[in-house]
């Protein structure tokens, strides 16, 4: 069984050219927004129609590189390659003791209520009063999403579903 977990994790890293990332346990959100106000949706829909950076564009992420840690220091971009092809496989940011600027990582789960972005976003339905999305998030459903999206569009009804089937958890925001 492991070596063949090694096996799979080598391959994605080498052949794939991906990072692998540990899957967590995912939770799926439906979510229904209604607005009777002009362009409230319109505004929601390009907000999550780009599919990058979503949960960025409702509470903003601070940009890492330019923040110095505890320490005064700024972090720098290393490339990791494959050492046969030279090809870059991925890319980290690290301080100068080696350490990986991992401040995202707490900052996502404090303020976003999950360590990633929204995942396989689809935008289900929309018009000019109403838009149905459905998307993934990592372990829990992004609650201060949800709430930050109530305070900048004043003028909205949220339906917003989470069912996180790993745990057996459910509910509404």
């Amino acid at each position: 069984m492991f070596i063949g977990l090694l096996f799979v994790t080598l391959y994605t890293i080498i052949k794939v050219n991906q990072p692998l990332k540990i899957m967590p346990n995912w939770c799926n959100n439906r979510v229904t927004i209604y607005s009777d106000t002009p362009n409230q949706i319109e505004k929601i829909e390009k907000i999550f129609s780009d599919k990058k950076n979503i949960f960025g564009k409702i509470i903003e992420e601070p940009d890492w590189r330019r923040l110095p840690n505890e320490k005064g220091e700024f972090s720098k971009l290393e490339q990791h390659k494959n050492p046969k092809t030279g090809e870059v496989m991925f890319e980290t940011y690290n301080f100068p003791d080696g350490k990986n600027d991992d401040r995202w990582y707490h900052w996502n789960i404090s303020n976003w209520g999950t360590k990633w972005d929204a995942s396989n976003v689809d935008i289900a339905y929309a018009d000019e009063n109403q838009i149905e999305i459905t998307f993934d998030t990592a372990w829990s459903p992004p609650e201060p999403i949800c709430n930050r999206l109530r305070e900048m569009f004043d003028d909205i009804h949220v339906s917003w579903f989470y069912d996180e089937p790993g745990m057996e958890f459910a509910g509404y925001l």
